[in-house]
């Protein structure tokens, strides 16, 4: 298991972001009670895949254009991580498969996309995700991955002044393993078969607000195996 600041250190050297950023995004974290505490030293808190999914998910969807990096990290946390699954169901593409990754598999059909990476971090933690790709000829170190397989989770940051515009990702391609499943922002009323017109119009009402032109630049934030794995590995008992 690792300590808050083992896995801040971690977060910062595998994304490639400054070590002070990612301090800010935790401690913001820890103060709203989304990130696991405790004491110093031997008492330090202990790290679950959940507090590395959420440091995850603030560091990949903080910094669209005009906003501060670390000051709104729980708000972005909240609204990238509750983006909704779709599980579009085309020829190419499908859930997650339920032979070689049963944990997310078990996912129910509209979950959210933090819940997702969470499991897919626990997936490293506790080898299974290991073992999946190893049946494509990859590598048990994430430095030197260059299986078949690969993991991307991907995030895109809302074009100037069009906060809800989130959307993010998980694409897991290889020989045995293929999964492509979309997060987006999604309504109270979607998935309800008869939604009151007045309540929409009402919920409508209440969403809008006066914001500049919708842009055409977009980032996307996007992250491999090699994280996955990496963070994994942070998190197994020592």
């Amino acid at each position: 298991m690792a300590s808050p600041g083992e896995l801040v250190n971690k977060m910062a050297e595998v994304l490639g972001v400054p070590q002070p950023t990612v301090v800010q995004h935790d401690r913001h974290l820890a103060v709203a009670g989304l990130r696991t505490r405790g004491g110093r030293g031997r008492s330090a808190a202990k790290m679950t895949p959940r507090d590395a999914a959420h440091l995850l998910v603030a560091v990949m969807g903080s910094g669209a254009f005009g906003m501060p990096q670390a000051k709104d990290t729980v708000e972005t946390l909240k609204t990238v991580g509750g983006l909704v699954s779709l599980n579009l169901h085309t020829e190419h593409t499908f859930k997650f498969d339920k032979a070689t990754l049963p944990e997310l598999s078990s996912l129910p059909e509209r979950h959210c996309f933090i819940d997702a990476v969470e499991r897919l971090i626990d997936c490293a933690r506790d080898g299974s995700l290991v073992q999946a790709l190893l049946t494509d000829g990859g590598t048990r170190e994430p430095e030197r991955w260059y299986g078949t397989s690969n993991i991307d989770v991907g995030v895109e940051l809302p074009s100037y002044g069009y906060h809800t515009g989130y959307s993010a990702y998980i694409r897991i391609d290889g020989v045995n393993l293929d999964a492509h499943v979309m997060y987006m922002h999604v309504s109270p009323f979607t998935y309800q078969e008869k939604p009151d017109e007045e309540e929409i119009q009402a919920w409508l009402k209440r969403s809008v607000t006066e914001t500049p032109p919708k842009g055409d630049l977009k980032q996307i934030r996007k992250i491999t195996v090699r994280t996955i794995l990496a963070l994994g590995q942070l998190l197994q008992d020592k």
